[in-house]
Parts: C-alpha cells; sequence; structure tokens
C-alpha cells in the first residue's frame, strides 16, 4: 500500500475483524465449556424415588437384580450410584460409605472435583451414593480474561502501525539535524512508497539542489576571485605607469581598458543573477522571434566586417512564440558574438531561426576549430575556458554562455553545442503555445569587408 491512509484504515478494519472473529469464538468456547456446568445435579427427590426402585428390586430378587438396575442407572447417565445398608455399607461390594453420608464443608468445589450425592430412605434401612462432577465453572473475571487474548492483538497491530509511522520520521528528523550541522552529503534514502517516504525524497532533492546551488556558489567565489585578481593587478601598474611614465596618455588608455573590461564583467555577472531569478518574474510577451534575431544579426555586422567574417541568416517568416525579449536578446547575441569571435577570418556564420517541434529553434554555426568534446557541456559553466592558460587574447569574461544557457532555461528551453566538423554548432530550443503556418526562407548576409 501506497497510502498512510490506507494503511491505517487497513489496520482499523484488521482491528475490528480481529476483535468481531475473537469474540465469536471465544464466545463459542465458553458455551461449549460451560454447558456441563450448567446441568443440574440429581435432585434428592429423584435420588429417592430411585433409592425406593433399588429396595424394592433388592428385596424381590436380591444381588442379582440389584447389580441389574444399578447397570441401567450408569447407562442413563448417573455416576458410579451404590446402594448401601442403613449402616452406609454397599450392599454390592461391603464397601464401607458411611463417610459420605457426613455433612461436606461449604465452600467452592474446584472444577472436576467429585461431589457425592447420598439420601436415604425413611426408616434409613437403605441409603444411595451417586457422584456429580462438574466439568468447568467460570466467574465473570475469568471470562474478562478469555477475551484478553484479543485486547492483546489489537494493542500489537496499533503498535505495529505506530512504529512503522514513526520510525521514517525519526530517520528524517535525524537527517535534518546531520544536515543543519553542515553535513550537506547525508540523505534518508528511503524506498518506502508512502507519503512519508515521498517527504524523504522531497528532502532528498532539496537537499541535492542546495548542495549543488552551494558547491557552485563556492566554485563561482573562486573563479570571481581569479577573474578579477588579474585586471585589478593589471589597473594597479596601469596607475604606477601613469603616475611614472612621461607618457601619461598610455597609462590612462590601460586604465580605461580595464575599467571597461571590468565593467563588462560586473555586468555579466549581474545578468547571470537576474537570469537565475524567479521564472515567475519573466515579461513574457509573443514576440516575432524571427524579426529578433534578425535584428540581432544587423547589430553584430560591425564586428563581423571587422573579422572580415559573412553572416549568413536563414529564417521561417512570422515565427512568433512567447518571449522575454531583453533576456532572450542576450542570450542569443552571446552566443553569436561568440561565433563571430572564434570563427576563422574570411569565415563565415550561419544563424537559422525555424520551427521544431516544441516550438522554435535558433542554430548558430561558426567554421573554426570547434571545441573537444568532453567541453562541449563545459562550455556553458561559468567563466569556463578552453584555453588552461584563461588569456584573454580571444577576448570576453567567460559568462556569455553560461548566461545564454540560463536565459534560455528560464524561458523552459534547452541549449546544445556540437562539432560540426569543421567549427562549434549552438543550438538553442525555445517551447511556444502559438505557432503560425507560413513558412517562407530569406537569407540575410552580412558581407565581409573589403
Amino acid at each position: 500500500m501506497k497510502s498512510i491512509f490506507a494503511k491505517i484504515l487497513a489496520v482499523f478494519v484488521g482491528s475490528l475483524i480481529i476483535a468481531f472473529a475473537g469474540i465469536t469464538v471465544t464466545n463459542a468456547v465458553i458455551s461449549m465449556t460451560s454447558s456441563s456446568s450448567r446441568q443440574s445435579p440429581p435432585s434428592p427427590p429423584t435420588l429417592r424415588v430411585l433409592l425406593d426402585d433399588a429396595s424394592q428390586i433388592y428385596d424381590k430378587e436380591g444381588k442379582p437384580g440389584l447389580e441389574k438396575y444399578i447397570a441401567r442407572l450408569e447407562r442413563f447417565g448417573v455416576e458410579a450410584p451404590q446402594v448401601t445398608d442403613g449402616a452406609g455399607r454397599s450392599l454390592l461390594t461391603g464397601e464401607d460409605l458411611s463417610a459420605l453420608f457426613a455433612p461436606r464443608p461449604l465452600g467452592r468445589p474446584k472444577p472436576g472435583e467429585p461431589i457425592p450425592m447420598t439420601v436415604k430412605t425413611a426408616d434409613n434401612k437403605y441409603g444411595m451414593v451417586t457422584v456429580f462432577r462438574p466439568r468447568f465453572r467460570m466467574d465473570p473475571w475469568e471470562n474478562m480474561l478469555s477475551y484478553g487474548w484479543i485486547l492483546a492483538a489489537v494493542a500489537a497491530m496499533c503498535y505495529l502501525l505506530a512504529f512503522h509511522l514513526a520510525s521514517p520520521l525519526v530517520s528524517l528528523r535525524n537527517t535534518l539535524d546531520e544536515f543543519g550541522r553542515g553535513n550537506l552529503t547525508v540523505r534518508t534514502g528511503s524506498k518506502r512508497g508512502d507519503e512519508l517516504g515521498e517527504l524523504s525524497r522531497s528532502f532528498d532533492r532539496m537537499a541535492d539542489r542546495i548542495q549543488t546551488l552551494l558547491g557552485a556558489e563556492r566554485r563561482l567565489l573562486q573563479d570571481i576571485s581569479h577573474e578579477l585578481r588579474s585586471p585589478l593587478a593589471r589597473l594597479g601598474f596601469a596607475v604606477e605607469l601613469a603616475r611614472s611614465s612621461a607618457n601619461r596618455d598610455e597609462g590612462l588608455n590601460r586604465i580605461k581598458r580595464e575599467a571597461i573590461r571590468l565593467n563588462s564583467m560586473i555586468s555579466d555577472l549581474l545578468q547571470v543573477t537576474r537570469v537565475e531569478g524567479d521564472p515567475a518574474a519573466l515579461d513574457l510577451h509573443p514576440r516575432a522571434l524571427n524579426s529578433l534575431v534578425g535584428e540581432l544579426v544587423e547589430e553584430a555586422r560591425i564586428e563581423a566586417e571587422a573579422r572580415e567574417c559573412k553572416l549568413r541568416y536563414y529564417e521561417d517568416q512570422d515565427l512568433t512564440v512567447p518571449v522575454d525579449s531583453e533576456l532572450l536578446r542576450r542570450a542569443v547575441g552571446n552566443v553569436l558574438r561568440n561565433a563571430i569571435r572564434h570563427s576563422p577570418d574570411h569565415g563565415a556564420v550561419e544563424i537559422t531561426a525555424e520551427r521544431s517541434e516544441a516550438g522554435a529553434r535558433i542554430v548558430v554555426r561558426d567554421y573554426g576549430a570547434g571545441v573537444p568534446e568532453e567541453a562541449t557541456e563545459e562550455i556553458f559553466k561559468p567563466f569556463y575556458r578552453v584555453d588552461t592558460d584563461r588569456n584573454r587574447t580571444a577576448g570576453g569574461t567567460g559568462l556569455g554562455l553560461s548566461i545564454a544557457r540560463r536565459a534560455v532555461s528560464a524561458h523552459g528551453g534547452t541549449i546544445q553545442a556540437r562539432n560540426a566538423n569543421p567549427g562549434l554548432e549552438v543550438t538553442i530550443e525555445i517551447p511556444a503555445r502559438n505557432r503560425t503556418s507560413a513558412n517562407v526562407t530569406r537569407t540575410v548576409e552580412a558581407p565581409a569587408s573589403k
């Protein structure tokens, strides 16, 4: 059962069934075992009638007739009947039974203890002795004890249910205490299928996210400290150079370049913070995605011409999807500038905006050297650079593709990179609810500068 409600209901119903069945069986056993105790012993008038018959038979037929009569009484259920003379001696065996005629002490006989029943004729000439043996007797307290096993069974089921419900809560509490003390690797590892198991697994997922976020934050701080240290050192060097050098303009220009680089890096960090914010804060509006990408292509023409790089743009007309225009503009712009930056001189960058099963697809491909296969995922991490010495000869802050991934993820989309041999191809998928049926393709080309 995968529901706590179902488990509690099952235990409750099972307890009722056990109680009902137990009461029924116990009542039946008590009824069967106590039936003999409800049978009344032979009354003195009955014994007197039997004794009169026996004495008459003995007077007429003697011992043989008395033996037959006693055997007949035993067949009819009279236990151990004996006929005596006036002194209490058995007429058949001669055994002295006079002690049985003495008054009995008061008290309750034990179950199974024989009770002698005696009677004499009016003239005390003959007597009769028989035995009444009660098989079972029970008082109210004994009845209550007979039902005790039912209470024990119900209590055991309730205990098992309580243990079954409390044990995962105790485990979860201990895990929370460990997690609160800073052990971010502790998990419940619950395999239960009920609500408590779901709660434990929800905590495990939350702990995984927190551990990942804190780990990413630590790595981000380390990267930031590394990235800011170099421009700050160069900035300090440029200040000293401007103070001591005769050519102050060169030192001031260098200070300006480092300040611009720091400003760009800080801007990128703020952008990362924004796109990692609340997705509900996105300003989503239907936008012609082909037009938005076309504007970015036009804006990148100057940078492409500086590298004598051609831009080829292929689009589907009326490609409308709900997006945050500024956020998506930043994402696609970063991918496009990254492609231009790594495109060889006199090369080309191809941009495609087309429909897809999910909504819209944007593909940006350059014809550069590409990246190692193991780096196709790493390039979307903050400050990751393929070159291990982390120099800035290629430009950029190492945050562009990271911002792009976060911006696309905020739209519920995906971004992936693959080596196109030659070059790198980055594909962006944006989900859309409303899609138009027009499908007209045109090409926009930014020619290389002469």
